[in-house]
Protein backbone atom coordinates (compact mmCIF):
# COMPACT_ATOMS: atom_id res chain seq x y z
CA UNK A 1 0.00 0.00 0.00
CA UNK A 2 1.54 3.14 -0.75
CA UNK A 3 1.93 5.88 1.74
CA UNK A 4 0.31 9.16 1.75
CA UNK A 5 2.20 12.18 0.75
CA UNK A 6 2.22 15.25 3.08
CA UNK A 7 -0.85 17.64 2.10
CA UNK A 8 -2.60 15.55 -0.19
CA UNK A 9 -6.40 13.81 1.18
CA UNK A 10 -6.37 10.34 1.96
CA UNK A 11 -9.26 7.91 0.43
CA UNK A 12 -12.06 7.37 2.79
CA UNK A 13 -11.95 4.34 5.06
CA UNK A 14 -14.29 1.39 5.59
CA UNK A 15 -15.51 0.82 9.17
CA UNK A 16 -13.24 -1.86 10.55
CA UNK A 17 -15.68 -3.02 12.85
CA UNK A 18 -16.92 -6.62 11.83
CA UNK A 19 -20.28 -8.53 12.42
CA UNK A 20 -23.44 -6.79 13.56
CA UNK A 21 -23.76 -3.53 14.16
CA UNK A 22 -22.01 -2.25 17.60
CA UNK A 23 -23.41 1.15 19.74
CA UNK A 24 -20.44 3.56 19.26
CA UNK A 25 -19.19 6.27 16.66
CA UNK A 26 -20.26 6.53 13.04
CA UNK A 27 -16.99 6.58 11.17
CA UNK A 28 -17.51 8.35 7.54
CA UNK A 29 -13.85 8.40 6.90
CA UNK A 30 -10.58 9.41 7.65
CA UNK A 31 -9.17 12.63 9.07
CA UNK A 32 -5.86 13.59 8.10
CA UNK A 33 -2.81 13.03 10.16
CA UNK A 34 -1.97 15.96 12.68
CA UNK A 35 0.88 17.40 11.61
CA UNK A 36 1.55 19.79 14.94
CA UNK A 37 1.39 19.05 18.33
CA UNK A 38 -1.55 21.40 18.99
CA UNK A 39 -3.43 19.73 15.95
CA UNK A 40 -2.62 16.62 17.44
CA UNK A 41 -3.87 17.95 20.97
CA UNK A 42 -7.11 19.27 18.97
CA UNK A 43 -7.87 15.39 17.44
CA UNK A 44 -7.72 13.77 20.90
CA UNK A 45 -10.37 16.35 22.50
CA UNK A 46 -12.17 15.68 19.53
CA UNK A 47 -11.93 11.71 19.37
CA UNK A 48 -12.27 11.43 23.03
CA UNK A 49 -15.62 13.34 23.22
CA UNK A 50 -17.26 11.39 20.18
CA UNK A 51 -16.71 8.01 22.58
CA UNK A 52 -17.22 9.51 25.85
CA UNK A 53 -21.03 8.16 25.73
CA UNK A 54 -21.53 5.14 26.95
CA UNK A 55 -18.18 4.45 28.88
CA UNK A 56 -18.73 3.61 31.61
CA UNK A 57 -21.11 1.21 30.67
CA UNK A 58 -18.04 -0.37 28.44
CA UNK A 59 -15.84 -1.07 31.57
CA UNK A 60 -18.26 -2.64 33.53
CA UNK A 61 -19.54 -4.88 30.32
CA UNK A 62 -15.90 -6.11 29.81
CA UNK A 63 -15.09 -8.35 27.46
CA UNK A 64 -18.73 -8.81 26.69
CA UNK A 65 -19.02 -5.14 24.63
CA UNK A 66 -15.47 -4.87 23.12
CA UNK A 67 -14.60 -1.60 22.03
CA UNK A 68 -14.82 -2.16 17.83
CA UNK A 69 -16.70 1.20 16.97
CA UNK A 70 -14.47 3.02 19.19
CA UNK A 71 -11.73 1.76 17.91
CA UNK A 72 -12.45 1.96 14.33
CA UNK A 73 -13.44 5.61 15.02
CA UNK A 74 -9.49 5.55 16.29
CA UNK A 75 -8.38 4.29 13.23
CA UNK A 76 -9.61 7.06 11.23
CA UNK A 77 -9.24 9.71 13.65
CA UNK A 78 -5.62 10.56 11.76
CA UNK A 79 -3.99 9.96 15.11
CA UNK A 80 -2.17 6.83 15.19
CA UNK A 81 0.28 8.14 12.58
CA UNK A 82 1.57 10.90 14.75
CA UNK A 83 5.10 9.11 15.55
CA UNK A 84 5.66 8.05 12.18
CA UNK A 85 8.87 9.26 11.19
CA UNK A 86 9.31 12.28 8.71
CA UNK A 87 11.39 10.52 6.43
CA UNK A 88 8.36 8.39 5.84
CA UNK A 89 5.83 11.11 5.05
CA UNK A 90 4.84 11.21 9.14
CA UNK A 91 4.98 13.87 11.42
CA UNK A 92 7.11 12.63 13.79
CA UNK A 93 5.68 14.06 16.97
CA UNK A 94 7.86 13.86 19.96
CA UNK A 95 7.06 12.60 23.60
CA UNK A 96 5.64 15.42 24.92
CA UNK A 97 2.54 15.60 22.44
CA UNK A 98 2.15 12.11 22.37
CA UNK A 99 1.76 11.59 25.91
CA UNK A 100 -1.09 14.27 25.86
CA UNK A 101 -3.10 12.51 23.41
CA UNK A 102 -3.06 9.39 25.82
CA UNK A 103 -3.73 11.61 29.12
CA UNK A 104 -6.90 13.64 26.72
CA UNK A 105 -8.51 9.83 25.60
CA UNK A 106 -7.52 8.11 29.17
CA UNK A 107 -9.55 10.88 31.02
CA UNK A 108 -12.33 9.82 29.07
CA UNK A 109 -12.18 6.04 28.79
CA UNK A 110 -8.61 4.81 30.03
CA UNK A 111 -9.23 1.33 28.62
CA UNK A 112 -9.19 2.46 25.08
CA UNK A 113 -6.12 4.95 25.69
CA UNK A 114 -4.15 1.44 26.80
CA UNK A 115 -5.12 -0.09 23.71
CA UNK A 116 -2.87 2.26 21.74
CA UNK A 117 0.09 1.38 23.82
CA UNK A 118 1.20 -1.13 21.98
CA UNK A 119 0.72 0.49 18.79
CA UNK A 120 2.77 3.22 19.57
CA UNK A 121 5.41 1.21 21.06
CA UNK A 122 6.15 -0.92 18.04
CA UNK A 123 6.26 2.36 15.57
CA UNK A 124 8.94 2.94 17.84
CA UNK A 125 10.40 -0.32 17.70
CA UNK A 126 10.29 -0.29 14.14
CA UNK A 127 11.67 3.22 13.73
CA UNK A 128 14.54 2.04 15.51
CA UNK A 129 14.99 -1.62 14.51
CA UNK A 130 12.91 -1.92 11.43
CA UNK A 131 14.54 -2.77 8.29
CA UNK A 132 13.51 -0.62 5.07
CA UNK A 133 11.53 -2.58 3.75
CA UNK A 134 9.75 -3.70 7.06
CA UNK A 135 9.38 0.56 7.39
CA UNK A 136 7.86 1.66 4.04
CA UNK A 137 5.12 -1.23 4.47
CA UNK A 138 4.46 -0.36 7.93
CA UNK A 139 4.54 2.99 8.65
CA UNK A 140 2.62 3.11 4.91
CA UNK A 141 -0.39 1.07 6.92
CA UNK A 142 -0.05 3.15 10.22
CA UNK A 143 -0.07 6.92 8.26
CA UNK A 144 -3.54 5.02 6.51
CA UNK A 145 -5.11 4.50 9.90
CA UNK A 146 -3.59 0.92 10.65
CA UNK A 147 -3.10 -0.03 14.05
CA UNK A 148 -0.05 -2.35 15.17
CA UNK A 149 -1.94 -4.74 18.10
CA UNK A 150 0.15 -6.63 20.95
CA UNK A 151 0.72 -10.45 19.99
CA UNK A 152 3.66 -10.58 22.31
CA UNK A 153 2.09 -12.48 25.86
CA UNK A 154 3.14 -16.42 26.24
CA UNK A 155 2.56 -18.72 28.59
CA UNK A 156 5.43 -20.62 29.94
CA UNK A 157 8.41 -18.86 30.07
CA UNK A 158 10.46 -17.75 32.80
CA UNK A 159 10.27 -14.56 32.20
CA UNK A 160 8.12 -11.38 30.19
CA UNK A 161 11.38 -11.57 27.48
CA UNK A 162 11.40 -15.02 27.26
CA UNK A 163 9.49 -15.23 23.87
CA UNK A 164 9.47 -18.40 22.14
CA UNK A 165 7.24 -17.91 18.99
CA UNK A 166 8.44 -17.93 15.41
CA UNK A 167 7.93 -17.05 12.58
CA UNK A 168 8.53 -19.97 9.80
CA UNK A 169 8.82 -19.76 5.56
CA UNK A 170 9.57 -15.95 5.37
CA UNK A 171 9.79 -14.62 2.94
CA UNK A 172 8.25 -17.28 1.29
CA UNK A 173 10.54 -19.68 -0.42
CA UNK A 174 10.49 -20.35 -4.40
CA UNK A 175 10.70 -24.56 -3.90
CA UNK A 176 10.74 -26.94 -0.90
CA UNK A 177 13.65 -26.77 1.55
CA UNK A 178 15.16 -27.65 5.04
CA UNK A 179 16.38 -25.15 7.25
CA UNK A 180 17.91 -26.77 10.51
CA UNK A 181 14.89 -28.83 11.60
CA UNK A 182 12.04 -26.54 10.08
CA UNK A 183 10.78 -27.30 6.53
CA UNK A 184 10.23 -24.06 4.45
CA UNK A 185 7.65 -25.08 1.76
CA UNK A 186 6.96 -21.38 0.13
CA UNK A 187 3.80 -21.08 3.02
CA UNK A 188 4.70 -18.95 6.10
CA UNK A 189 3.72 -20.53 9.33
CA UNK A 190 3.24 -19.33 13.19
CA UNK A 191 4.77 -21.22 16.08
CA UNK A 192 4.55 -20.58 19.77
CA UNK A 193 1.89 -20.10 22.04
CA UNK A 194 -0.14 -16.59 22.53
CA UNK A 195 -2.96 -15.81 24.57
CA UNK A 196 -4.16 -12.16 24.17
CA UNK A 197 -3.50 -9.27 21.39
CA UNK A 198 -4.28 -6.32 22.87
CA UNK A 199 -5.62 -3.67 20.19
CA UNK A 200 -5.26 -6.20 17.28
CA UNK A 201 -7.66 -5.19 14.26
CA UNK A 202 -10.85 -6.93 14.65
CA UNK A 203 -10.56 -7.32 10.68
CA UNK A 204 -8.05 -9.84 11.04
CA UNK A 205 -10.13 -11.98 13.68
CA UNK A 206 -6.75 -12.66 16.19
CA UNK A 207 -8.73 -13.07 19.04
CA UNK A 208 -10.75 -16.06 17.51
CA UNK A 209 -8.32 -17.61 15.80
CA UNK A 210 -6.30 -17.82 19.47
CA UNK A 211 -9.11 -19.26 21.38
CA UNK A 212 -9.50 -21.53 18.59
CA UNK A 213 -6.16 -22.42 19.09
CA UNK A 214 -6.34 -23.01 22.60
CA UNK A 215 -8.74 -25.11 22.66
CA UNK A 216 -7.88 -27.38 19.93
CA UNK A 217 -4.58 -27.82 21.93
CA UNK A 218 -6.32 -28.72 25.21
CA UNK A 219 -9.13 -30.69 23.51
CA UNK A 220 -8.29 -32.63 19.73
CA UNK A 221 -6.87 -35.68 20.65
CA UNK A 222 -2.90 -36.46 20.78
CA UNK A 223 -3.07 -39.03 17.81
CA UNK A 224 -5.04 -36.76 15.72
CA UNK A 225 -2.51 -33.99 16.06
CA UNK A 226 0.35 -36.53 15.66
CA UNK A 227 -1.12 -37.38 12.36
CA UNK A 228 -1.58 -33.93 10.90
CA UNK A 229 1.72 -32.56 12.01
CA UNK A 230 3.63 -35.17 10.68
CA UNK A 231 1.71 -34.91 7.23
CA UNK A 232 2.90 -31.55 6.89
CA UNK A 233 6.12 -32.32 8.02
CA UNK A 234 6.20 -35.03 5.79
CA UNK A 235 4.10 -34.25 2.40
CA UNK A 236 4.14 -30.25 3.25
CA UNK A 237 0.45 -30.78 3.66
CA UNK A 238 -1.30 -28.01 5.77
CA UNK A 239 -3.43 -29.12 8.73
CA UNK A 240 -7.14 -28.41 8.70
CA UNK A 241 -8.33 -25.06 9.38
CA UNK A 242 -10.17 -26.20 12.65
CA UNK A 243 -7.21 -27.75 14.18
CA UNK A 244 -4.79 -24.59 15.03
CA UNK A 245 -1.65 -26.78 17.32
Amino acid sequence: MPGTPTGTTRKPAQSRVAGPAVDGPVVTGSAPVPRTAAEAAAAAAAYAESVADGAIERDRAGAGRPPLAELAALDASGLLGITVPCAHGGPELGAAALAEVIATIAATDPSLAQATQSHWLFCDVLALWGSAEQQRLLFAEVLDGGRLGNGQAERGGQHAQDLKTRLHGWPPAPAPQLTGKTRVTGKTRVSGKKYYTTAADEKYDLSRHWRNARTHASHDPVTWKYSHIGNFLLNDVLPPNHGQF
